[in-house]
């Protein structure tokens, strides 16, 4: 009765030992998997960027040829990891931001002020603000993503007063379609855009399309 009892121990025993050490195994294994795994991301990412890259370059060199300038920048808008296009063409009186989909560099928004200067994204809103000034005016315009692309809400401009600085005239309030609104409507509609956190860029530096 004693052997048996012993050898069902035994046998147990082995049992789970060999459920232990498979266990450990798979365990190990699957960490090796996932750093496989990151690695190949991460190399899919870079080359899909090389690929949108190119397919934005086209995109670009047929703006460049009808504008008498045009540059952009990379940036990443929407947090996967794969470059949108933005590009300034006309001193900034043409504005455009490309996203790559479907192998094939698409425009997501279509905007522009005249001395484009800075642009804020707001990834958690999906908003997205333009500043532009020059020549005695100001203007901020303000888009709002819907569907798959961006559309532009409203818009503020002022112009400089009696040979003053570009921020010394009155506030003008402008709907999407450039219609005159006031400043009640002009804050209803840019609701929510500047909530969470912002990043801001500046078009100084940016690469020229040559």
């Amino acid at each position: 009765m004693k052997k048996r009892i012993l050898g069902s121990i035994k046998r147990k025993g082995l049992v789970i030992s060999l459920a232990c050490s498979l266990a450990i195994a798979a365990a190990f294994g699957a960490g090796a998997g996932s750093v496989s795994a990151g690695k190949v991301t991460a190399a899919s990412v870079k080359a899909k960027n090389a690929k949108a890259h190119k397919a934005y370059k086209k995109k670009m060199s047929s703006i460049a040829k009808a504008s008498m300038d045009c540059s952009y920048k990379y940036v990443d808008i929407t947090g996967d990891g794969i470059h949108e296009a933005l590009v300034s063409a006309n001193v900034g009186r043409d504005f455009y931001i490309f996203t790559y989909k479907g192998g094939k560099a698409k425009k997501i928004l279509t905007g522009g002020d005249y001395g484009l200067s800075k642009i804020t994204i707001y990834k958690g809103s999906k908003g997205i603000i333009t500043y532009g000034g020059g020549h005695g005016g100001e203007t901020y315009s303000y888009y709002k993503k819907k569907g798959s692309s961006y559309k532009k809400v409203a818009s503020r401009s002022r112009q400089s007063v009696n040979g003053g600085g570009m921020s010394n005239g009155p506030w003008y309030y402008y709907n999407g379609k450039s219609g005159s609104i006031n400043k009640a409507a002009f804050n209803k509609n840019i609701k929510g855009i500047s909530k969470g956190k912002k990043s801001t860029i500046n078009t100084i530096n940016w690469k020229m399309v040559r």
